[in-house]
């Protein structure tokens, strides 16, 4: 789920006829959802069965009959978030030392893939700024080049006039 403003959306979902979110889907993050928890924690969090637990009778997951939950915050290189990498289950999904690390190792490279994001719209920001100098630089040129054409115009018009006053008159 990627933060979309004041609401969650799937952003990538796998799909299986057990699991109801279709990509796109939007919950707003005023709702009690698994996801903020996972957004308020540092560590990955586990709910095995959020179906008995009354903190969680409001969850629009529970709704969709989905009460298992594992998931762990992604942030974006600076810090902030750019939203959560989990799993929801309508079965208790596990969760062993394996698992965590392996979503662990997901969300670091998510997270490394998030950086690269941002170093390359950076560099197309400057590839875009580097064509417009580059274009400016070229419309110098050119106007440079007018220029200079007509200074030479303009020497060759003074020589004459210098070579046509330096003649003896009468001749």
């Amino acid at each position: 789920m990627r933060i979309q403003g004041s609401h969650l959306e799937a952003f990538v979902v796998h799909k299986s006829p057990e699991i109801p979110f279709e990509l796109g889907h939007k919950v707003d993050m005023k709702g009690n959802l698994f996801n903020l928890k996972a957004l308020a924690d540092t560590n990955p969090i586990y709910i095995e069965d959020a179906s008995s637990a009354p903190e969680w009778e409001n969850c629009p997951a529970l709704k969709m009959g989905l009460s298992s939950y594992l998931g762990t915050a992604l942030r974006w290189p600076g810090g902030e978030y750019f939203g959560t990498l989990c799993i929801l289950d309508k079965k208790p999904i596990g969760s062993t030392l394996m698992q965590l690390a392996l979503l662990d190792s997901f969300r670091t490279s998510l997270e490394d893939e998030l950086h690269l994001v941002l170093e390359i719209n950076e560099r197309k920001r400057y590839q875009r700024l580097l064509e417009g100098k580059m274009a400016e630089l070229a419309a110098f040129n050119t106007e440079l080049g007018k220029k200079e054409k007509r200074i030479l115009d303009l020497k060759r018009e003074m020589d004459k006039l210098h070579e046509s006053a330096s003649k003896p008159k009468g001749h």
